[in-house]
């Protein structure tokens, strides 16, 4: 009985169920930043993807938006990329600075930003090649960086590792893909109004769900190469299906259907990849 008493003492606590998956999860996300911890060339690749994809939503928004009338089908997408990617720099070790030169302006292209949309909105015209130039500018500001990162990094290789979403991160890219699958199917519908509520909807669901270890964050620091990848034609192909539903017609209501499915059906598949984890 004595030893008993002794080995109950002496032997540590065994972890529940839940608590051993919760210890794996936390020595996945350690091997994952100590495998990117010296891998500046995928945080570099991650931020001129961002340097491209920005300018392409403010091009098209300012675009589209007196044709079009409906800039939540490219300012929802703006939002949804940034916060995406502000949760994938997180899993890199790399400092990112930005200047007081480079804030100063990245603050003043937003400012134009603003004021060429208020003369949108109030209907006066101006030259509309500062919507080319700003998108450019914007490009060249936000590019800065990684090229600097990767010009500076001994070791250029891009590492990216590949591991299976966590449930959240799962439901966050199904969702996503809804909601770009939508606005390209429903682009060209004469209720788009009613379609920017629902996806509404389904973007509070998502940052409801970042109140918690999940969200739009979260599940940007989880992607890898394939999700950027097919989220960023998803975009694009958004941005480009505006831009000729308000100036061509080209567009049928059975093309954007099918694409719109195609792009939808292949972001939120993404959701499942991969089945084990590899490396990209």
């Amino acid at each position: 009985m004595e030893s008993d008493r002794r080995r109950s003492i002496n032997a540590p606590d065994q972890p529940s169920a839940e608590e051993a998956a919760a210890q794996l999860r936390n020595i996945d996300e350690v091997r994952d930043r100590s495998g990117r911890m010296h891998a500046p060339g995928a945080l570099a690749v991650l931020g001129l993807w961002q340097a491209f994809i920005l300018p392409v939503y403010a091009w098209t928004l300012l675009t589209v938006m007196a044709p079009f009338d409906n800039s939540l089908y490219v300012v929802m997408p703006m939002i949804i990329t940034s916060m995406l990617v502000g949760g994938a720099a997180e899993q890199f070790s790399v400092r990112q600075r930005i200047g007081s030169a480079m804030t100063v302006l990245l603050f003043a292209l937003v400012l134009v930003f603003f004021a060429l949309c208020i003369l949108q909105i109030i209907e006066q015209p101006y030259p509309r090649i500062l919507d080319t130039l700003l998108a450019i500018v914007l490009g060249l500001a936000l590019a800065v960086g990684p090229i600097r990162w990767w010009v500076a990094a001994e070791d250029r290789s891009v590492r990216w590792v590949r591991r299976p979403l966590s449930r959240s991160s799962r439901i966050v890219t199904v969702i996503l893909g809804a909601i770009v699958g939508l606005l390209v199917v429903t682009a060209e519908w004469e209720h788009a109004n009613v379609i920017s509520l629902g996806v509404v909807v389904l973007f509070m669901v998502v940052a409801a769900m970042s109140l918690k270890d999940a969200g739009l964050r979260r599940t940007g620091y989880e992607w890898s190469l394939v999700h950027w990848l097919l989220f960023g034609i998803g975009t694009v192909v958004v941005c480009a299906v505006l831009l000729l539903s308000a100036f061509t017609d080209v567009l049928s209501p059975v093309l954007l259907a099918t694409v719109g499915s195609a792009i939808g059906i292949a972001i939120a598949g993404s959701a499942f990849l991969p089945a084990r984890g590899t490396q990209q």
